[in-house]
């Protein structure tokens, strides 16, 4: 995140009339400065996208490797826990600790203002980096979602994609300003029962 500094120096104006308090406390203000910071937010790295656009066209291949390396598991417990995940903050990131295309995206979130909970799978998916329950849950993604490339981001309980893939993707989302919409849903209107006392304040 790039941030910009600048600095403010308030002007001294005396009046002879003054006492030497009031002077010394002008000049102890003049001398305090006022840092504005201002953040920018960070933007998708283009090198990472063209890796991107590499993974989609081996889509079909890391399906194929996530069933394999999963072998048999409890589907319905793995998915039962990965409900319970998706659903347990407002952005949910699964993710491998050594792929910076799951470090970008924590990082592009948050940026954007977003506090997400980060669920590290493994350290990649190549086999030895990759344990059995990692396994199955990138393997069950693949199955509820049709992705099973890491990231795998959930904003209020539905599957985005990744940082460049999926429905939309995490980057399309931040270009098109949709994410700061979903990141801040606008609150339900109240359409409770009327207020007895109401007509008595309105006379």
């Amino acid at each position: 995140m790039a941030l910009s500094v600048t600095a403010a120096r308030p002007s001294l104006k005396f009046s002879n009339a003054g006492s030497f308090r009031a002077r010394t406390n002008a000049l102890a203000t003049a001398r305090k400065t006022t840092f504005v910071v201002t953040a920018e937010a960070k933007t998708p790295s283009p090198a990472l996208k063209v890796g991107s656009g590499i993974t989609k066209l081996l889509k079909p291949f890391f399906a194929a490797t996530a069933k394999i390396q999963a072998g048999d598991y409890d589907q319905e417990a793995v998915a039962e826990s990965i409900e319970a995940d998706v659903n347990s903050d407002q952005v949910v990131v699964y993710s491998y600790s050594l792929s910076p295309f799951c470090t970008e995206a924590v990082d592009l979130l948050e940026s954007a203002g977003a506090e997400p909970t980060v669920i590290e799978l493994g350290k990649e998916w190549i086999p030895g980096l990759l344990d059995s329950d990692g396994a199955a849950v990138r393997c069950e993604l693949g199955q509820m979602t049709g992705q099973t490339s890491m990231p795998h981001i959930f904003i209020n309980g539905e599957s985005i994609g990744g940082l460049h893939s999926g429905t939309p993707g995490l980057a399309a989302l931040l270009e098109d300003g949709t994410l700061e919409e979903m990141l801040n849903p606008p609150k339900p209107v109240k359409t409770g029962g009327s207020n007895p006392f109401a007509k008595l304040f309105s006379r």
